[in-house]
């Protein structure tokens, strides 16, 4: 395999961590009342605010433990798997240079061996970070204030969603018995969260005060999810010995990156909401329009 996841509208107003009591309108003394400066945010916008932060980091949170369970049920369905490779089909055990993720997703081995307790654990790594995709990107959507950043992270969820679809078709579909919709799975699955990543760094980067390391961590992400995507479209064909090596190393680096990277945005996104709750909310209650 290449495994591979609401609120009204802020308005487009800079963030304003500072605000000033509203004031009442001048007694009337032939002139016109003057109005007072923006007030702060209301109770019920605070609340909802809030309610935004608390649940944000919650389902980083949630999001971390999915990254760790996928690496801990890949790792066990490797350790279980028969055995059976492209490059050696009768071989015994799982070859890290030979053998593919989706190889742990097979009904039986290239061998002849059964395979459902490595499908079932390699099934259920995906539905689990599949989720967790959806969850970090629509969670981190949450935390956006500007209009502009909140339209591109809605680019960035949207893209992560679809990935995370893809990662539950790839688990659906082994590639023993539907290879030309597991490897479609598989394409778009990393198209979509190049797309994901791209879309967060230009939300991160138009949102003031949002730490510029998260869209450091992305780009870095990007560009080698870039090369993978490169790699699937013009690299040489698995059906070769040396073109199945370099396909089935590039993709385990590019799978664990990808679930690290994931990880350690979640870590560090729960951290700094944490640290910075007081204001954040501040921030975002004073876009929030209470109904």
């Amino acid at each position: 395999m290449g495994p591979s996841t609401r609120g009204k509208t802020p308005s487009a107003a800079a963030p304003s961590p500072t605000f000033a009591p509203e004031s009442a309108p001048a007694a009337a003394s032939g002139g016109s009342a003057s109005r007072a400066p923006t007030a702060a945010p209301g109770g019920k916008a605070r609340h909802h605010a809030a309610r935004r932060v608390t649940d944000s980091r919650r389902a980083f949170g949630l999001v971390a433990g999915a990254c760790v369970l996928f690496v801990v049920a890949t790792l066990a369905a490797m350790a279980i798997y028969p055995g059976g490779s492209v490059a050696n089909p009768q071989g015994s055990g799982y070859s890290f240079f030979n053998n593919f993720f989706s190889d742990l997703g097979q009904t039986r081995t290239l061998s002849g061996a059964p395979n459902l307790a490595c499908m079932a654990l390699f099934a259920t790594a995906l539905i689990v970070v599949a989720l967790g995709l959806g969850l970090f990107f629509v969670a981190l959507a949450r935390l956006y204030s500007r209009r502009t950043a909140v339209c591109w992270a809605r680019v960035a969820a949207f893209f992560g969603i679809v990935t995370g679809v893809c990662f539950l078709g790839v688990a659906a579909t082994p590639w023993n018995l539907y290879l030309a919709a597991h490897n479609e799975f598989v394409h778009w699955a990393f198209r979509s969260f190049l797309g994901a990543a791209v879309a967060s760094i230009a939300a991160i980067l138009s949102e003031t005060g949002f730490p510029r390391r998260f869209a450091s961590v992305f780009g870095g992400f990007a560009l080698i999810l870039l090369a993978y995507v490169l790699l699937l479209a013009l690299g040489p064909k698995p059906n070769t010995p040396d073109g199945a090596r370099i396909q089935a190393v590039g993709q385990k680096i590019i799978v664990y990156s990808s679930i690290l990277a994931v990880l350690a945005q979640a870590i560090g996104l729960r951290a700094w909401l944490g640290r910075s709750r007081a204001g954040l909310q501040d921030q975002l209650g004073a876009r929030i329009k209470p109904a």
